[in-house]
């Protein structure tokens, strides 16, 4: 079932120069062309019913993604390595993308309402 909300919540302290600000961009672009609908709420957390997937974007002393839920990931970036981690995070997307389009699932016979959580 493919998640037709998608909340990105990162720390001000990830602004990097304007990277971080170029990363949220490009996260919400690549999903609202899948057809979610993108939104911050820091109020938000990780849906333990997988009804949203959660993105959290948040400082650390190593750069890595984890999943933390049925579609909850924490992005954790070092030394401003923001777009490095988000680009990581929608290559996996693309490549979750090109698997469920490979020739076995032509793209015609994609249920549209497929799970974002799914993509990862």
């Amino acid at each position: 079932v493919f998640l037709k909300q998608v909340v990105i919540n990162s720390t001000d302290e990830l602004n990097c120069d304007g990277d971080g600000i170029i990363a949220i961009k490009n996260l919400a672009a690549l999903y609202e062309v899948l057809g979610a609908k993108v939104i911050k709420d820091e109020n938000a957390s990780c849906d333990s019913f997988g009804n949203y997937m959660y993105l959290k974007i948040e400082e650390s002393n190593e750069t890595k993604i984890e999943q933390y839920g049925p579609a909850c990931y924490l992005i954790k970036v070092s030394n401003c390595e923001i777009l490095g981690a988000t680009e990581r995070f929608m290559l996996e997307t693309f490549v979750k993308i090109n698997e469920l389009t490979s020739d076995k699932n032509k793209p015609s016979d994609l249920n549209i309402s497929y799970s974002i959580s799914s993509l990862i």
